[in-house]
């Protein structure tokens, strides 16, 4: 099997590794109240109309970029990745990996879709990233999507809400300072800033991201009501293989400072199950 790049092994096992004790260096409530807040306008991405019954199509993520007024109406775009830390936005694309979790002893699928913004002038050699991982429940149904980053420090789980009911069903309330069963208090850097509706069959999420950093507003079922109160541009993007992606060894890209992962940690990982109040029917 080849050998994945160094940055590319990093990113696609960004929750593989223990996260550095967080929880004092950001606004619980406010991650919780943005999470419902109604946003003003965006800029719409959706994957391009491909018809197959293969789960990394199934679970694509809709993209809404905040668009502000005053910013000459212009999205923050991502795009194709090309060597040299150069990222195309003339063709939006979504990267994915699949990957398996065990959780109490069982095995779960995981889909991790990330995408890529071109550096900015400040920080030319630094790749902005953003995505989500998805986690399935042992009925194949998607259960918990995991934002890749945020500025913050803090590591945003959502969860459907059978999990919640289940969780709450099986612990009780939520604990001190929580807001939801699911939420363990000694994992500080861990917030569930909303419960996400169970849609009728697997669906990709609606993601929700901050205009100028892309950094996660809120996560929603397709099932569950628009948060944008108008779309002023729409746009298709392409699905593509993480591990296709172009060798770029030699430029060693600086990930966001945001990612959940510390490179180089040699210490085992904190397993779901440790961080989230889990079911034992999860």
């Amino acid at each position: 099997m080849k050998t994945l790049p160094r940055w590319l092994a990093l990113l696609t096992g960004v929750m593989s590794v223990t996260l550095p004790a967080l929880g004092a260096g950001f606004d619980r409530a406010a991650i919780y109240e943005k999470a419902t807040n109604l946003i003003r306008a965006v800029a719409y991405l959706k994957p391009a109309e491909v018809v197959s019954n293969r789960v990394e199509t199934q679970l694509a993520p809709l993209v809404l970029q905040q668009v502000r007024e005053g910013a000459n109406l212009e999205p923050l775009r991502f795009g194709t990745l090309q060597p040299g830390n150069v990222v195309d936005v003339s063709r939006p694309a979504i990267y994915f990996r699949l990957d398996s979790a065990a959780i109490s002893g069982r095995v779960h699928p995981q889909i991790t879709y990330c995408w890529f913004y071109p550096p900015t002038k400040a920080a030319p050699r630094r790749l902005r990233v953003q995505g989500v991982r998805i986690t399935l429940d042992a009925h194949g149904q998607p259960a918990i999507w995991e934002m890749l980053t945020d500025a913050s420090g803090a590591r945003l789980m959502f969860v459907s809400r059978a999990l919640e009911i289940q969780a709450r069903s099986e612990y009780g309330p939520p604990q001190a300072n929580r807001r939801f069963s699911v939420e363990r208090a000694a994992a500080r850097e861990v917030v569930v800033p909303r419960i996400v509706e169970d849609g009728p069959v697997p669906m990709g999420p609606m993601v929700y991201l901050a205009a100028e950093s892309a950094d996660p507003l809120t996560l929603a079922c397709r099932c569950m009501p628009a948060q944008a109160s108008s779309i002023l541009s729409q746009q298709t993007y392409v699905l593509l293989d993480l591990t296709g992606a172009p060798a770029l060894e030699q430029t060693q890209p600086d990930l966001h400072p945001g990612l959940a992962f510390r490179p180089g940690a040699p210490e085992p990982a904190r397993g779901l199950e440790e961080i989230l109040r889990l079911p034992r029917s999860f």
